[in-house]
């Protein structure tokens, strides 16, 4: 375990979900415990249904952003839920860490105070398949 001073030797845990759901779920449950750290991308969750991330262990406390949020906002859903981004973190981290807004719904960000040494920052971004197109170029220059 990393020492309560410093943020060094940190283990970190990054993941591809493509959706949360319960086998996922199971999943980090049963590795989620050599690591203080959590990077989730394609977590396919809305702003209310994010508290599922909690059901993955109560060791950790987590930020999430959302990309549904717009879409579900138009009522009418159709197609398949997309991206979101998670970070877990260890509870013993909680009081050290602050959310940084990023004001894009592919990046979650996160500021680890390290005591007498450099602040850290840990970003968990979701950035699709690169088909070169107009549209997908367009997202990329925002971030």
């Amino acid at each position: 375990m990393a020492a309560l001073g410093k943020c060094k030797g940190l283990r970190f845990l990054s993941l591809n979900c493509h959706g949360i759901n319960d086998g996922i779920i199971s999943y980090l449950s049963r590795i989620i415990k050599g690591y203080d750290i959590v990077l989730l991308q394609e977590t396919w969750l809305s702003d209310f249904s994010c508290k599922r991330l909690a059901d993955i262990s109560s060791e950790f406390v987590f930020f999430h952003t959302s990309a549904m949020e717009d879409k579900l906002s138009m009522g009418i859903l159709s197609g398949r839920p997309f991206g979101g981004t998670a970070i877990l973190i260890r509870h013993y981290l909680a009081n050290r860490v602050t959310l940084i807004p990023s004001n894009n719904p592919r990046v979650t960000a996160i500021c680890c105070t390290n005591k007498s040494e450099q602040n850290i920052v840990v970003f968990s971004v979701y950035m699709p398949y690169n088909d070169r197109s107009v549209d997908q170029t367009a997202v990329a220059y925002k971030l």
